[in-house]
């Protein structure tokens, strides 16, 4: 299965403090996973994402938002009230950059769309994701160029990504200058009002040994922050400061502000 009951269990249960009695809204984006908005429309409605939502007891809301039409999407009202409807802002898994850029203004600024899943967060309600979808929520995020620790410790730097010219038109990803690196950018940052400060989100953590690459990049982005690195089908929980972790494995927090 896609998702770990446990860890929609947990998305239900802070919906239901606000708006009890209630079938949370669960915005659904996709950008990382496919290329092109007719792709997101095909796995929603036709190929299980839909139905696996409502068998977990939750009402999707389709958002039309991918790497092909974010330029008209990502500044709409509609869509951002329609994001803004939702008690839960969902990020699949896939490549990070795509849900970045197609969140984010050329400037870095956030669009009416990422602006409106702060809101939700604002509101008390649940920003979640998987894999890519969870490493977006930094303030800073950086690539897959490097999938595991030993280059980016090698080079001992990541590099910072052009944000302009990952326009989305051809999927080309920013290559490294060092062969394997990793690239940083600018992100949506949703963690910082739950946890208190910046917090740099990693995944499959400890199967893929990437505590070296997650050093490297806390150093690069914000050393005052944290780096949090959950597990395979493991989660945490953060509210109010306080991080509950659920799931099969564990969760590394570097701290590395005294270092």
């Amino acid at each position: 299965s896609t998702f770990v009951q446990a860890y929609i269990d947990n998305m239900k249960e802070n919906t239901s403090a606000i708006t009890p009695k209630i079938t949370p809204r669960i915005a659904d984006f996709s950008a990382s996973w496919q290329e092109t908005e007719e792709l997101l429309y095909d796995d929603f409605y036709n190929n299980g994402d839909k139905e696996d939502f409502e068998s977990h007891g939750m009402e999707p809301v389709y958002i039309p938002l991918a790497l092909d039409n974010y330029k008209s999407v990502a500044n709409e009202q509609y869509f951002a009230d329609l994001v803004e409807s939702c008690h839960i802002a969902f990020f699949f898994g896939g490549a990070q950059l795509r849900h970045s850029r197609t969140l984010l203004n050329d400037d870095g600024t956030l669009s009416k769309v990422g602006q409106a899943i702060q809101n939700v967060l604002a509101r008390g309600g649940t920003v979640a994701g998987s894999s890519a979808g969870s490493a977006v929520m930094s303030g800073y995020s950086y690539t897959d160029g490097a999938d595991y620790s030993y280059q980016p410790m090698y080079w001992n730097q990541t590099e910072l990504v052009d944000f302009e010219k990952y326009n989305g038109k051809t999927d080309k990803e920013p290559v490294a200058a060092n062969k394997g690196n990793s690239l940083y950018y600018k992100s949506i940052g949703v963690i910082k009002p739950a946890a208190g400060k910046n917090a740099l989100m990693d995944s499959h953590f400890d199967i893929r040994g990437r505590l070296g690459r997650l050093l490297v990049a806390l150093r690069d982005t914000d050393r005052t922050g944290l780096a949090i690195g959950p597990d395979e089908g493991t989660g945490i929980r953060i509210r109010e400061k306080v991080g509950t972790v659920f799931g099969l494995g564990g969760v590394y927090i570097v701290d590395a502000s005294n270092a």
